[in-house]
């Protein structure tokens, strides 16, 4: 599916500023104050050094809007960081597909998201790798 919007525009309609805001805070105050303060005690207390990583990661991507389209996916995630990513912000997965698939190699997933709270809608986009965990 191809997406012509500008980036204002798939920001208001994917509800981006607020991942946002929820990204830097989690990188100022770090994952035991984050955790604390949550009202679903996200992230998991049983993150490994890895899933730690790629929570941060994440959220310098979200600060950097990537993610947003095909064009500009979250890198360096592989699925299991996306979902955990995506928990820590209290979405939920919706709808799934590939939107590119190169060679087998790389997979850039199409993913449809909805805030478990207000019910908002996003679209986010995953690069993995075809042996991606």
């Amino acid at each position: 599916m191809k997406n012509n919007k500008t980036q204002e525009q798939l920001i208001a309609d994917n509800f981006y500023e607020y991942i946002r805001t929820k990204a830097k805070r989690y990188i100022d105050i770090g994952f035991i104050e984050y955790r604390k303060t949550d009202a679903y005690n996200e992230p998991s207390g049983n993150m490994t050094k890895e899933d730690l990583a790629r929570l941060i990661r994440g959220c310098k991507q979200i600060l950097k809007y990537q993610g947003m389209t095909a064009v500009t996916p979250f890198e360096g995630l592989e699925i299991s960081g996306f979902y955990k990513l995506m928990t820590m912000l209290h979405f939920k997965l919706i709808k799934q597909g590939i939107f590119e698939w190169k060679a087998t190699v790389e997979i850039v997933d199409e993913m449809h998201m909805e805030h478990i709270m207000s019910g908002q809608k996003m679209v986010l986009y995953n690069k993995v790798t075809s042996k991606s965990k």
